[in-house]
Formats: C-alpha cells, structure tokens, sequence
C-alpha cells in the first residue's frame, strides 16, 4: 500500500459532548479508532464493489453490442476485515 493511500481522508467524524459531561476517555478514543477502521474498511469495499458491477455492465452492453455470447466465471470475493 502506498503512503498516499495511508493519509487519504475517507470521512469525518464530529463528537458531540458526552451525556455525563465528562470529557472522553482514552477508551472511548480507541473504541471511536476501531469503529472509524472498520467503517473505512467498509466504504473501501462498497467502492470496490461498485466498480466491479460498472465494469461487468459495460462487458455486458459491449457484448449486446457485438452480438458476443457472454461466459462469466464464479468470482469468490472475500470482504477485506471480515472473518469467516
């Protein structure tokens, strides 16, 4: 993975103040830090997704195109954070 990718913003997460006032814990930070991962994680994998469809569509209408019969093959995706 390059450096770039490491410091690409993928959203922003505003904090509002705590219901008990007291201001947030290191706890609370590295929770706040494992769900913001797993959320980019997902947003990454939603594009992916979403790029593999548009790719698959413009085979599909190219082959309507041309008149070409289609073979597509099993693709196995694994989703990038998850387990089995």
């Amino acid at each position: 993975m390059d450096k770039k990718d490491l410091l690409k913003i993928v959203g922003l997460i505003n904090l509002g103040e705590k219901e008990s006032k007291k201001p947030f814990s290191q706890e609370d930070l590295r929770l706040l830090s494992i769900i913001s991962g797993h959320v980019v994680i997902a947003i990454e994998n939603a594009k992916l997704y979403e790029g593999l469809l548009e790719d698959k569509t413009q085979e599909v209408c190219i082959a309507v195109k041309l008149d070409t019969p289609l073979h597509f093959e099993r693709v196995d995706v694994k989703m990038q954070g998850r387990s089995e």
